[in-house]
């Protein structure tokens, strides 16, 4: 059962068609989910696992997927460095953009879920775009919306890079390395639930993932951390030990590194109790 989101329940859709979103390294929505509108994810930075109509997209940077109404998705993993650009567009703004491209553009975009990805270039002139976009003036911003949409459908209707699709028993281990359990064992349980070997794992790791294994799972272990500080009363030393660390004192170096904050300051801005 997914949720589902209406444009009349955002208010940021009553100032105009599009709602722009930077997303920069916290956690993004596990829950299923769909929209009565149009949203190109664009990864800044970092990797994710994205899950869209129960097929699973493994994105880097410079990589987007373009969300059609009614397409349910989720985001099942993600890298401690993540960062996105989400832009949601209303249908009736996406449809004129869409007759204005023709036909080739439709049919690229109804087609099953696939990840787009940009060149370098390419990259580097959005970012620069979403900087004049963050600057601009409220009245002006519609105008950077729009070039921003008309450079991802630019990029749709020339992209040429293949669509590599990973082995489903390594999409499938990276899925249940969510578990505290394996999250605990590590990358002894990455390799194990994959079938493959340590040196097979790697360059899979780095094709579709960009991070070596251990990096993986460190970022699971400090996101599962995070989660267990700012949503329990759980101690700080039981919470080392529950997602992999032998050494409490080398949680705390990792966590502040990662998140530029201890486990108490952390838990101290969420609220949560302290035990």
């Amino acid at each position: 059962m997914s949720t589902v989101l209406y444009a009349q329940d955002l208010a940021a859709f009553k100032k105009g068609p599009y709602f722009f979103q930077l997303t920069s390294k916290r956690p993004l929505s596990g829950a299923n989910h769909s929209h009565e509108f149009y949203e190109l994810i664009y990864m800044i930075s970092g990797s994710c696992i994205q899950e869209i109509n129960h097929q699973i997209l493994l994105m880097q940077q410079g990589m987007f997927t373009f969300l059609k109404p009614g397409d349910i998705h989720s985001f099942n993993s993600q890298s401690a460095d993540a960062s996105l650009l989400a832009l949601s567009i209303l249908p009736e703004e996406t449809e004129h953009f869409l007759i204005c491209y023709g036909k080739e553009l439709t049919a690229s975009i109804l087609d099953a879920a696939r990840i787009f990805t940009l060149t370098p270039y390419e990259q580097q002139e959005l970012m620069n775009e979403i900087e004049r976009t963050i600057t601009a003036s409220d009245n002006s911003r519609i105008t950077h919306y729009r070039i921003i949409f008309g450079r991802m459908i630019h990029s749709i209707l020339h992209d040429s890079s293949p669509v590599i699709s990973a082995p489903e028993s390594f999409t499938a281990a990276l899925l249940s390395m969510h578990s505290f359990e394996n999250i605990r064992e590590g990358v002894p349980a990455l390799v194990r639930l994959s079938g493959f070997s340590a040196r097979q794992l790697s360059r899979l790791m780095a094709k579709h993932m960009g991070v070596t294994g251990h990096d993986y799972v460190l970022d699971l272990r400090m996101n599962a951390a995070r989660q267990l500080i700012t949503s329990s009363s759980m101690d700080f030393e039981t919470i080392a030990e529950t997602v992999g660390f032998k050494s409490f004192s080398h949680f705390c170096m990792v966590y502040k590194k990662t998140f530029k904050k201890t486990p108490a300051g952390m838990r101290k801005s969420a609220g949560a109790k302290t035990v």
